[in-house]
């Protein structure tokens, strides 16, 4: 029998779309999705979906709190309810921030865009069934989790970012950067779109592609979506820490 997902779309950007990469990275043979904006009334579809992930956003969950405020509520009622949730970039700072955890800047202060050697916690790579320790991730963000919520669990972590993926609760994961952007979309799209922002600078092109070179979206981390959403993962059975 398929579940059913819903993709939270917190993105009103008009330059570029990857919602459809965003549902394959994590659709599989049973399941059944549907996109919904973020920003509108959430509370009636909790108990239509098995599950939701969380997308990114250009806004930020601290200075645009009050456009977050809903989806805020509606972290904290699914988290009540148990049912599987996954937070990506910014949905990660979402599910921190409604949660009881902290989002602030970077701690360089800069923008971070490129990839970065994440390091496997808590046996995280044994859960997902891989050998790997280490994985690499493409990360795009300027500010980031630098407090996660009392009792949850961390997974992984970079030099960049102390807290790139944590757990709070059975069924609630975050994850700091994107594991569902392929490494065309991070090319053609979001370099271009950072550009024009200024988020990142035309002498730092260089550094990004040397990090880009050879990069493959990491399967651990996107079967680390799958299994939460299909509860294969209960990650109370870890040990939280603080």
């Amino acid at each position: 029998m398929s579940k059913r997902f819903a993709l939270l779309w917190c993105s009103e950007e008009e330059r570029f779309d990857y919602r459809e990469e965003m549902v394959n990275a994590f659709k599989t043979e049973n399941s059944d999705w549907e996109v919904i904006s973020a920003f509108t009334d959430l509370n009636k579809i909790i108990d239509n979906y098995d599950g939701f992930v969380i997308s990114g956003s250009e806004y930020s969950v601290n200075a645009d709190k009050e456009k977050f405020s809903g989806l805020f509520e509606f972290i904290r009622a699914v988290h009540k309810k148990e049912k599987p949730i996954v937070g990506i970039c910014g949905g990660c700072q979402s599910l921190a921030v409604a949660l009881g955890g902290e989002v602030g800047l970077n701690p360089s202060r800069e923008f971070r865009f490129g990839t970065d050697e994440l390091t496997f916690q808590n046996g995280l790579n044994k859960h997902v069934g891989t050998s790997e320790e280490r994985v690499r991730l493409i990360e795009s963000h300027g500010e980031c989790v630098i407090r996660r919520p009392l009792g949850s669990t961390l997974l992984a972590r970079s030099d960049s970012t102390a807290v790139e993926i944590f757990a709070v609760g059975p069924y609630a994961v975050g994850i700091q950067g994107h594991p569902e952007i392929s490494k065309k979309t991070l090319e053609q799209d979001f370099l271009r779109v950072h550009l024009e922002d200024g988020n990142l600078q035309e002498d730092e092109v260089r550094r990004f592609h040397a990090e880009l070179s050879g990069y493959q979206p990491p399967q651990a981390i996107r079967q680390l979506v799958k299994a939460t959403l299909h509860k294969q993962i209960n990650f109370q059975n870890l040990v939280g820490d603080v």
